[in-house]
């Protein structure tokens, strides 16, 4: 019997704002990596600088709720995440703009911080 209609399962475009968010991410990655391999203590306080943690952020680190969604702990959980950023931000961003992807993704990580924060209150 022959099927009729589009293929269930395609990759999602790579393109716009999927390309940029995936992108920084194995920027942010390989960057951690990097510093890892010349010196890990750096690395270590590089990655505990740049993740959120609550009580540090309500003591003046302002920066971390814009930066703990760039760093990630191993490779397989970094593929992961980067593969599930690909495939829902490349289907949003085929009905929507890249700017409502990208303005979705900084909701949605500054929204994950202030609730992470309150729950911390």
């Amino acid at each position: 019997m022959s099927r009729f209609g589009a293929t269930p399962f395609a990759f999602p475009e790579f393109r716009g704002a999927t390309r940029r968010l995936i992108l920084w991410n194995l920027i942010a990655y390989f960057a951690l990596l990097l510093a890892q391999a010349a010196n890990s203590a750096t690395a270590a306080q590089l990655s505990l600088s740049f993740s959120f943690i609550p009580g540090v952020f309500l003591h003046g680190a302002l920066w971390q709720p814009l930066t703990y969604s760039l760093v990630h702990i191993g490779l397989v959980g970094t593929l992961f995440e980067l593969l599930s950023l690909w495939f829902l931000a490349g289907f949003l961003e085929s009905y929507h703009n890249s700017t409502w992807v990208t303005s979705l993704y900084a909701v949605s990580v500054l929204g994950t911080a202030a609730a992470a924060t309150a729950i911390y209150a």
